[in-house]
């Protein structure tokens, strides 16, 4: 009976993740806690909200990506220390380095008999010898040359994705309040009360109207005010 070969796969991306918590986290609560703040505000309006929001989500995200970039660095520095002060203890100090290894071995269980062959022949190879002691006495793994720029854009885009959450609601109500005020302008008064035919082509003969209709009635006023048999008072329909 022919047998499936067996494929394992394990989750590798726990970094990746933790970046994503990290930005999210971040970019979900201080946003949310500064739109909160200004909304209590009187003079605080939508617009005012909506701008310091995505102000505060650009310089968040800049600072917590340099942050993650700087944190990979700092790592693969670490990294590259401990491993020329291991190569170094391998050459100076070989027998301190062999009963190191035979205790990590002992740790799991091994006997004497059973680690010292695995010592010797691991001390043959300097270069595996220094990665089992970076790996198995620092607990030090090699880092990726790419991981601090991948972690500060992982970071970063995160924190922008969890900082607009909180300020959806701002930003839609902003744009619907741009719509209504739009339609109200496209069907106001000045184009409802005018015949089709009549109606401006263009901004300029809008405000060519607008300009004609304030001049006629500040003519209309004049006359008023030097007409001696006119009412003190007088009605809407004579400025018309």
């Amino acid at each position: 009976m022919p047998q499936t070969p067996h494929t394992e796969r394990h989750f590798t991306a726990g970094d990746t993740v933790r970046d994503i918590v990290i930005g999210m986290s971040d970019g979900l609560t201080v946003p949310f806690a500064l739109a909160a703040g200004l909304t209590g505000l009187a003079s605080a309006t939508t617009g005012i909200i909506v701008t310091a929001g995505l102000a505060e989500i650009a310089a968040g995200s800049i600072a917590m990506g340099l942050g993650g970039y700087l944190a990979a660095k700092s790592d693969a520095e670490h990294y590259a220390k401990e491993r020329e002060r291991e190569k170094l203890e391998v050459i100076e100090i070989p027998d301190e380095e062999k009963r190191e290894v035979a205790q990590v071995f002992h740790s799991y269980g091994l006997t004497v008999a059973e680690s010292d062959p695995i010592v010797e022949a691991l001390a043959k190879h300097p270069k595996k010898w220094v990665d089992f002691m970076m790996r198995f006495e620092l607990g030090l793994e090699k880092p990726d040359p790419k991981r601090a720029l991948v972690s500060a854009l992982t970071i970063a885009a995160s924190y922008v994705a969890g900082g607009l959450i909180p300020l959806a609601p701002y930003i839609a109500s902003t744009f619907i309040a741009a719509g209504v005020a739009g339609i109200w302008i496209h069907q106001g008064p000045l184009h409802r009360h005018a015949p089709r035919t009549q109606r401006p082509a263009n901004c300029a003969d809008r405000q060519s109207r607008r300009r004609r209709r304030v001049s006629d009635r500040a003519r209309n006023f004049v006359k008023f005010i030097q007409s001696p048999c006119t009412p003190r008072v007088p009605s809407r329909e004579y400025f018309e």
